[in-house]
């Protein structure tokens, strides 16, 4: 296994668990300033933290509506553009609380190093 997958796979776990909690203060320490995420309803351009949890809240808010309780990712490909820049594609699935899968979907995620520590800079649903 390569050095970047081993860091994507225990960077998603970390989002993954944190993401699970369901508090946007907590899931927006993974994000970098300015980011942005885009899915099929909205584009949101993050340019604050401020911004950044308020627009969490709202994607927290409607996983909640759906029964979501946790989630798990598949690696689909990543791609080591340089030492500071990764873009990957995972797989999803989110279960409810009796563990019965409720949704899969694909997302695409660029990192970037900022300070050392990897952050999202763009999210893609």
């Amino acid at each position: 296994m390569q050095t970047s997958q081993v860091m994507i796979e225990d960077f998603f776990n970390n989002y993954g668990k944190v993401s699970d909690t369901f508090d946007p203060e907590k899931i927006a320490n993974f994000f970098h300033i300015p980011s942005m995420i885009c899915n099929k309803e909205k584009v949101y351009l993050l340019t604050s933290k401020k911004n950044l949890v308020e627009s969490l809240q709202e994607l927290v808010l409607k996983q909640k509506e759906n029964g979501y309780h946790h989630s798990q990712f598949t690696i689909i490909t990543f791609i080591d553009v340089d030492s500071e820049r990764i873009l990957t594609s995972l797989e999803w699935a989110f279960f409810n609380a009796q563990n019965a899968m409720i949704h899969k979907c694909r997302s695409t995620y660029n990192l970037i190093k900022s300070d050392s520590v990897w952050k999202i800079v763009l999210l893609m649903e």
